[in-house]
Formats: C-alpha cells, sequence, structure tokens
C-alpha cells in the first residue's frame, strides 16, 4: 500500500504506514480474529468518544 498517513482509529496521532503493516501481520497469528474484529471496533470507536480528551 503506498500511503503516507492512516487516519483511522488513532486518538492523538495520525496513523503511519508501519502501523499498517504491524496490523497485518497480527491477522496472522490471532485466532478468531475474523469473529470478534467487528465488536471490537465498535467497543474501541464508542470508547474514544467517550474518554477522549475534550481540548483535541
Amino acid at each position: 500500500m503506498d500511503l503516507d498517513t492512516c487516519i483511522g482509529g488513532h486518538v492523538h496521532r495520525l496513523g503511519t504506514k508501519e502501523d499498517i503493516d504491524i496490523s497485518r501481520e497480527w491477522l496472522g497469528r490471532l485466532g478468531a480474529v475474523d469473529v470478534f474484529t467487528r465488536e471490537n471496533a465498535l467497543t474501541v470507536a464508542l470508547s474514544q468518544i467517550v474518554d477522549a480528551p475534550r481540548d483535541i
């Protein structure tokens, strides 16, 4: 993937190509990642809304 910046899931910083590469490595190691990814992503998104600093 050819990119410089990824905006997705980071509260206090922009993502990098390295972040995406690391995420892809995890997919091959995590059991049942296909089952729980959607639920975990929703939980993280809601947590960011509730827990995010009010000054950003």
